[in-house]
Protein backbone atom coordinates (compact mmCIF):
# COMPACT_ATOMS: atom_id res chain seq x y z
CA UNK A 1 0.00 0.00 0.00
CA UNK A 2 1.60 3.11 -1.01
CA UNK A 3 0.34 4.81 1.97
CA UNK A 4 2.70 2.86 4.32
CA UNK A 5 5.31 4.03 2.21
CA UNK A 6 8.23 6.69 3.28
CA UNK A 7 11.55 8.56 1.82
CA UNK A 8 14.90 7.81 3.72
CA UNK A 9 17.54 10.72 3.82
CA UNK A 10 20.53 8.68 2.60
CA UNK A 11 22.81 11.27 4.10
CA UNK A 12 20.98 11.95 7.18
CA UNK A 13 19.61 15.14 6.24
CA UNK A 14 16.00 14.50 6.47
CA UNK A 15 15.71 17.37 8.72
CA UNK A 16 17.42 19.76 6.92
CA UNK A 17 15.47 19.02 3.91
CA UNK A 18 12.45 19.47 5.79
CA UNK A 19 13.27 22.93 7.42
CA UNK A 20 14.19 24.45 3.58
CA UNK A 21 11.72 23.33 1.69
CA UNK A 22 8.69 22.62 4.45
CA UNK A 23 7.71 19.13 5.36
CA UNK A 24 5.18 18.96 3.18
CA UNK A 25 6.79 19.80 -0.04
CA UNK A 26 9.34 17.26 0.97
CA UNK A 27 8.03 14.57 -2.43
CA UNK A 28 7.55 17.81 -4.38
CA UNK A 29 10.89 19.24 -3.82
CA UNK A 30 12.22 15.38 -5.10
CA UNK A 31 10.00 15.06 -8.07
CA UNK A 32 11.69 18.58 -8.90
CA UNK A 33 15.02 17.34 -8.33
CA UNK A 34 14.46 14.92 -10.54
CA UNK A 35 14.60 12.06 -8.02
CA UNK A 36 18.90 12.45 -6.98
CA UNK A 37 20.41 8.73 -7.39
CA UNK A 38 22.00 7.79 -4.01
CA UNK A 39 19.91 10.87 -1.92
CA UNK A 40 16.86 8.74 -1.19
CA UNK A 41 15.55 5.08 -0.69
CA UNK A 42 11.89 4.66 -0.50
CA UNK A 43 11.05 2.07 3.03
CA UNK A 44 7.77 0.81 4.38
CA UNK A 45 7.05 2.91 7.57
CA UNK A 46 8.23 -0.66 9.76
CA UNK A 47 11.47 -0.80 8.30
CA UNK A 48 12.10 2.73 8.45
CA UNK A 49 11.36 3.02 11.77
CA UNK A 50 13.35 -0.35 12.31
CA UNK A 51 16.43 0.77 10.65
CA UNK A 52 16.66 4.35 12.33
CA UNK A 53 16.50 2.54 15.89
CA UNK A 54 18.86 -0.95 15.27
CA UNK A 55 20.64 -0.09 12.44
CA UNK A 56 19.24 -3.40 10.13
CA UNK A 57 15.80 -4.52 9.00
CA UNK A 58 14.73 -8.18 9.06
CA UNK A 59 13.51 -8.18 5.40
CA UNK A 60 16.71 -6.82 4.10
CA UNK A 61 18.80 -9.47 6.37
CA UNK A 62 22.31 -9.39 3.40
CA UNK A 63 22.50 -5.77 4.44
CA UNK A 64 23.45 -2.72 7.16
CA UNK A 65 21.17 0.05 6.69
CA UNK A 66 22.30 1.83 9.88
CA UNK A 67 21.36 5.13 10.34
CA UNK A 68 22.29 4.63 14.05
CA UNK A 69 26.17 6.29 14.92
CA UNK A 70 26.90 2.82 17.44
CA UNK A 71 26.63 0.09 14.50
CA UNK A 72 28.64 0.08 11.66
CA UNK A 73 28.49 2.62 9.19
CA UNK A 74 26.02 1.02 5.84
CA UNK A 75 26.84 -1.11 3.49
CA UNK A 76 25.40 -2.58 -0.20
Amino acid sequence: EIAFLCVDHVKQNGKEHRKRVGAMNVYIDIVKQNYPKGEYRIFCMNCHLVISYRGYCIHHPKKIWTRNPRHKQSQG
